[in-house]
């Protein structure tokens, strides 16, 4: 099965398209993100999973991202806006391809690693929210977890953050302002699947769990929100992964 990378802007949006050559009109769509640091190639392999199985695949670069990167040091404040501004992006994307017959936009996923999945927790607490069926993979909707955490040194570090300013109230404010652990019942339109490595070293799995058992009262199908755990998977995306990704897009799609 042949598969057509294409790159296209959608306004300042890097995206690219992904989908099987000949494919059928009328094909549910679904947007990708990466993870920090990366790109929008780095999800070709989930991407071409997707476009081989009927799928029209879209991974975007995020703020600060990819073909927009950003040459300035990061903020906490930057951090924000990168979320935010992403999770906005989503709903451009999709704007995007109205009218466009290669695409259904009342069939729409969102799908994403680490920060990305942190940015499509964000977008499902958003009341624009335009999608069908979400997967966010080694993330967590407990964003102060992320700071709290016994390797939150570990992470500001790898963020390029000053960690002298760690517990900023306004800063912390701000967070907790957009922390989708907050935001349950907001969230429960969506179909959502979680994705987690047990020994992922950088996400507090307890605090997943714990938003899980929270969540899963809320929706009016309970099988629409899944927690799986990847035994011996640490922070990255191993095929399973991907293929659990997959079948919950086939589900409800």
């Amino acid at each position: 099965m042949a598969v057509l990378i294409e790159n296209i802007r959608v306004d300042d949006v890097p995206a690219l398209e992904v989908t099987q050559i000949g494919a059928a009109d009328h094909l549910p769509l679904v947007i990708l993100v990466h993870g920090w640091t990366g790109r929008k190639e780095d999800v070709l392999f989930l991407a071409h999973l997707l476009a081989v199985n009927g799928y029209f695949a879209v991974p975007i670069d995020a703020v600060g991202h990819g073909e927009r990167v950003r040459e300035e040091a990061w903020t906490y404040e930057a951090l924000l806006n990168l979320t935010h501004q992403t999770a906005e992006d989503v709903n451009r994307v999709i704007a995007h391809y109205e009218g466009d017959s290669r695409v259904d936009v009342q069939r729409v996923g969102l799908g994403g690693i680490s920060m990305g999945g942190v940015i499509t927790y964000e977008y499902l607490t958003r009341k624009d929210k335009r999608i069908r069926a979400a997967v966010a993979m080694i993330a967590t909707p407990d964003f102060t977890s992320l700071l709290h955490s016994s390797n939150a040194g570990e992470i500001i570090k790898a963020l390029g953050l000053d960690g002298q300013n760690i517990v900023d109230d306004s800063t912390l404010e701000a967070i907790q302002a957009i922390q989708p652990a907050h935001k349950m019942s907001q969230m429960v339109s969506v179909p959502l699947l979680m994705l987690n490595g047990v020994d992922d070293p950088l996400i507090d799995l307890e605090g997943v769990r714990d938003f899980y058992r929270r969540i899963k009262p809320l929706y009016a199908q309970p099988a629409a929100v899944q927690l799986i755990e990847h035994p011996g998977v640490t922070h990255y995306t191993p095929y399973a992964m991907q293929v659990d990704a997959l079948d919950w897009f086939q589900r409800y799609l």
